[in-house]
């Protein structure tokens, strides 16, 4: 878990929020033209008050964030689809669905001239579509 907070989480981090007066703290130290990538993850390390991204740190970041440990529990699912009840119910939904068909929209996509035609002839109210 640690590297993956060093070498993930941490480099995420710094890019996404070094801040413009940090960069520039950075760069105005004499002899330091250019931004290094550990003086950045130093700062950012330092922005947040730690000296260092142990486990201990990483267990009170994700409890904070709502997380919680618990021992991993295997277990299965099974899928009742073949039950008397459930194919009878899939067969009640398919008719509800047939019916609530009839009223859904049915969306079709044809040329631009023919849907200009269709208007003109007046099998399609004018400006219905997109």
């Amino acid at each position: 878990m640690s590297e993956y907070i060093h070498n993930t989480v941490l480099p995420q981090m710094v890019n996404e929020r070094i801040t413009t007066t940090m960069m520039l703290a950075i760069n105005n130290t004499p002899g330091n033209e250019q931004v290094e990538y550990d003086e950045v993850e130093k700062e950012m390390v330092k922005l947040y008050g730690l000296t260092c991204i142990c486990s201990s740190t990483i267990y009170q970041w994700m409890k904070h964030l709502g997380f919680k440990y618990k021992a991993r529990k295997k277990g299965y699912y099974v899928d009742g689809h073949e039950k008397p009840a459930t194919v009878e119910y899939q067969w009640s939904f398919v008719q509800h669905y047939l019916n609530y068909e009839q009223r859904m929209f049915c969306w079709i996509q044809i040329p631009l001239l023919e849907a200009l035609k269709l208007e003109e002839n007046g099998k399609v109210p004018k400006h219905t579509g997109y």
